[in-house]
């Protein structure tokens, strides 16, 4: 289920406002991500005749979409006859008796700071939780707390601020680091998590220490407060770096810079965090600034009282991700890799070309018009190579069925002492006739006049050293 932000890139209205109207059963749908609609019939919905200032439908807002869930009633509203089982989750849980709970994921985005006119705002997972966007076994649960007394408290304006919420829940304390100052309260406190307002209001006395600690913060006019006379605003250096977090059982939750600092078209920047100008309040309430950066679970059941699951955000993968585009980076790649190759294997092939060069000149003198006699041989079992005297831990194998590995490209074929030594001939396999004859012994080559002639080159050794 999409969500939108309005013209002014907002979710919400200040806490003073208030509407009243009568009640009417209506059957209502709501517009998914596929274009269809999901239905609940029989809905509760308050015709709406009269509003505050700061009117909750304005800015071409026709409707809202109540996550409440009835079960908490400050005892003041008109309409406090309005039951669960006048809520969205009650109705459907009517309908739907095989099922114990109504369960639904938030995936809000940061407002920013000019969004546009109905841009993406964010997604509800209706009814079920999408687990590409959190990490299903890092979920804190919290249950949500049903003593509205313990919440209620009236603003300086005469309006009560939080009390009756439905989704007020206990949290184990805030920490904040400031550079090398570390603040922290590990006392339970009480939220009230509601994406309808944009920051994090604190306690006066809590937001005034944290924002004392910041370098170049003050209390800003009231004309910059998200709640108007309800909260006090605090300006900060746009370059400013502090965390805040908020711990849930073993896990904390902190906001970097990026989300707890907002630009201004003029002048210093604004903080995330604001504080109650009422110093008698206790309470925290949890806005769109810190829920836009986890995913919460919101678990609603027959009976009972409902769940809050917080868990660190994950950034989906675009489904609509160009495959075509992927393969084509991979070959690419892969074709640079080759390319490369070829180039390093070129420059070391001409290399040891170079390297060889003299010793090929003088074979190619001395065999010129005398080739050496070659004796022939069966095709038998390899024999092994006797090492090197100058290397007698590694060598190389050779036998009639293979040819001689290539030695390293920095690596003469003979050294000065081999070059210079005399060499025993090389030997061969006995031949055997069909008639029995005995073996015929190898015997080294001669040069015209009968002398035993020197054979240089690849055939002067059977081993070479590995590098």
């Amino acid at each position: 289920m999409p969500l939108s932000f309005d013209s002014k890139g907002r979710y919400i209205l200040p806490v003073t406002m208030s509407t009243s109207g009568p009640l009417i059963k209506e059957n209502c749908g709501a517009k998914l991500s596929n274009g269809s609609f999901w239905a609940y019939p029989n809905q509760t919905v308050v015709v709406v005749n009269q509003q505050s200032s700061n009117p909750l439908l304005s800015n071409g807002i026709s409707g809202i979409f109540g996550l409440g869930t009835n079960r908490v009633s400050n005892g003041s509203d008109s309409n406090s006859a309005i039951t669960f089982a006048d809520s969205i989750f009650g109705q459907w849980l009517s309908r739907n008796p095989g099922h114990d709970n109504f369960t639904f994921g938030m995936a809000l985005q940061p407002a920013g700071l000019n969004p546009l006119d109905g841009s993406e705002a964010g997604t509800l997972h209706w009814l079920k939780p999408d687990p590409s966007y959190y990490k299903p076994d890092q979920v804190s649960w919290v249950t949500v707390s049903n003593n509205a007394a313990a919440t209620s408290s009236t603003s300086g304006n005469g309006t009560s601020s939080t009390s009756g919420q439905d989704w007020m829940v206990e949290l184990d304390g805030w920490t904040a680091t400031v550079g090398d100052t570390h603040l922290s309260n590990t006392a339970s406190v009480l939220a009230d998590v509601d994406p309808m307002y944009p920051n994090i209001y604190l306690p006066a006395d809590q937001a005034k220490l944290i924002h004392d600690a910041i370098p170049g913060s003050a209390q800003a006019s009231a004309s910059l407060a998200s709640l108007g006379s309800a909260s006090q605003a605090f300006t900060v250096p746009c370059d400013a770096q502090y965390t805040f977090g908020l711990v849930v059982g073993s896990q904390t939750f902190v906001l970097n810079p990026d989300s707890l600092i907002i630009p201004q078209s003029d002048g210093p920047c604004l903080s995330g965090i604001e504080g109650w100008t009422d110093t008698s309040q206790t309470e925290y309430l949890i806005g769109s600034r810190f829920i836009s950066t986890v995913y919460l679970i919101f678990n609603v059941p027959r009976n009972g009282s409902p769940s809050m699951g917080l868990s660190p955000r994950i950034v989906p993968i675009n489904k609509s991700t160009n495959i075509g585009a992927i393969v084509g980076g991979t070959v690419g790649g892969v074709a640079l890799v080759v390319i490369i190759g070829l180039i390093v294997f070129y420059f070391l092939h001409r290399k040891a070309n170079r390297l060889r060069g003299p010793f090929e000149i003088e074979d190619a003198d001395k065999s010129v018009g005398h080739q050496a006699e070659i004796e022939p041989y069966t095709l038998g079992s390899p024999t092994p190579a006797q090492p090197s005297p100058r290397s007698p831990t590694t060598s190389t194998q050779l036998s009639a069925q293979s040819p001689p590995n290539s030695p390293h490209p920095l690596q003469p074929l003979l050294s000065e002492e081999e070059h210079h030594s005399a060499l025993p001939p090389p030997s061969y396999e006995e031949a055997s006739s069909s008639s029995g004859a005995s073996a015929i012994a190898s015997r080294p080559p001669r040069d015209s006049k009968g002398r035993p002639s020197r054979v240089s080159g690849l055939s002067e050794s059977t081993t070479s050293t590995l590098q």
